[in-house]
């Protein structure tokens, strides 16, 4: 298969990938990356080949073609930057500590009438009824209850593990 991309780095840029591989607090995703763009470097020889690539850094074939795309459209520096979409796993919470405590506050609350225990579905009434409509589903009532080991089928005076 034939080659869509090179590379072709300069002496400094050879020089800054051995940096980052040598730098103990550099991911082993990045790593990777500085020796894959090392070995297919058409400027220093030997040149690897992909399949070489994929065997020694364990990654499939597109990702050291994706790698060698960002390289040639868009530039070394890009290339060795994360690029995060903004609903990663790192996007804002729903439930953070403000909503979580008037969370926990109720279901270690009493119970309302006619009920022995507080159900996920309630709590998450609850919680929309005092925050506005829509503040928060009933998946994520029970994420945050699980996170936090609390269990709803406890005594009427709380639910917190004994």
């Amino acid at each position: 298969m034939n080659k869509k991309h090179y590379v072709h780095l300069t002496e400094s840029d050879v020089k800054k990938l051995k940096d980052l591989i040598r730098n103990k607090s550099t991911t082993q995703t990045m790593a990777h990356r500085c020796h894959i763009l090392l070995e297919l470097d058409e400027n220093h020889l030997p040149v690897s080949s992909y399949d070489h690539c994929v065997k020694e850094h364990g990654m499939c074939r597109s990702t050291v073609r994706n790698i060698l795309r960002r390289f040639a459209l868009e530039g070394l520096d890009s290339t060795l930057q994360y690029h995060r979409n903004k609903n990663s796993d790192n996007a804002r919470r729903k439930v953070d500590g403000r909503m979580e405590a008037p969370l926990f506050q109720i279901a270690c609350g009493p119970v309302p009438e006619g009920n022995s225990h507080w159900a996920v579905s309630m709590l998450a009434k609850e919680m929309n009824f005092r925050f506005g409509e829509d503040a928060i589903r009933r998946d994520t009532v029970s994420r945050t209850l699980k996170k936090t080991n609390l269990d709803l089928t406890g005594a009427n005076i709380g639910v917190s593990r004994p």
